[in-house]
């Protein structure tokens, strides 16, 4: 028997309008695809195949302004970050941080209230970093007397050995700060007895990782954000006063990152503003 093929004859969509009805029909197939190999499999094929994919997703749904098809994209990338839970990070999480850092760059005039989702993995990564860096956490400072000088230099005496903690000492003092609670979802308990040194040395491994992806990386979504268009730095900045809220509004760790980098970004709009109108007063 001769099976016959015939070619298929391709044609170019001039309207894009068409496009949304295939992304209409095909979005959740897709995103189920893409998040369960990419949960399942630590195949680097499978998993840049799969990073890839969202990122054309959320490139094409943000473009098109469907804002559900694009939460749910934007979404589940920020939680395969693991971020949120730095004691299971892995390798595959570092690649959907520097992931997150691309979709920024490149879509950030359509992310509109996806940024919320962003600016909150920019703000538990930094959390993260400074805890590898063996910094005190903001909530220290906050607990502090203010009209207590000396209360307040004592507390400052026991914070600057841990800035020159270096190396293995660093990290465990790290550790240390999040199986106490300082982060909300270390996922390794809440009870600091119960945590073992085979979870400490992996914590302190996950530390590691992450370097994989510097502050700088990272910062580049608050440099850049000058180039957003005039509709999204105003997505950018309402996005920014929620993360904001929620880091003051921790019971258990407050801290002030997103809020120091509002007051930047408003002193930088600011002196633009000033800038563009002494150019209208000559």
């Amino acid at each position: 028997m001769i099976v016959v093929l015939r070619m298929s004859v391709y044609y170019a969509a001039a309207d894009a309008v068409i496009l949304r009805f295939m992304i209409e029909v095909c979005w959740a197939p897709m995103l189920a695809a893409f998040s369960v190999a990419l949960d399942q499999s630590d195949d680097e094929i499978v998993i840049c195949l799969c990073l890839e994919g969202f990122r054309y997703a959320i490139h094409v749904t943000s473009v098109m302004s469907m804002k559900t098809h694009r939460d749910a994209f934007v979404t589940s990338l920020a939680k395969f970050t693991s971020l949120h839970s730095p004691a299971d990070i892995k390798q595959k999480n570092v690649y959907a941080i520097k992931e997150i850092i691309t979709i920024a760059d490149e879509d950030g005039n359509y992310l509109q209230e996806a940024w919320e989702h962003i600016l909150t993995c920019v703000s538990r990564f930094e959390h993260l970093h400074l805890l590898g860096e063996g910094a005190p956490p903001d909530a220290t400072f906050f607990s502090f007397p203010q009209n207590d000088l000396e209360k307040t230099k004592q507390a400052k005496s026991t914070i600057l050995p841990v800035l020159k903690k270096k190396g293995h000492g660093r990290m465990l003092y790290a550790a240390g700060t999040l199986m106490r609670g300082s982060y909300d979802s270390a996922g390794i308990g809440s009870n600091a007895g119960a945590v073992t040194p085979e979870q400490v040395n992996h914590l302190v491994s996950n530390f590691n990782m992450l370097e994989q992806v510097g502050s700088s990386e990272m910062n580049r979504i608050f440099t850049r954000s000058q180039k957003l268009n005039s509709e999204a730095i105003i997505d950018f900045v309402k996005a920014l006063c929620k993360v904001s809220m929620e880091e003051l509004r921790s019971p258990s760790d407050p801290r002030v990152f997103s809020l120091t980098k509002m007051v930047e970004i408003a002193y930088v709009l600011l002196t633009y503003f000033i800038y563009v109108t002494s150019l209208f007063s000559l």
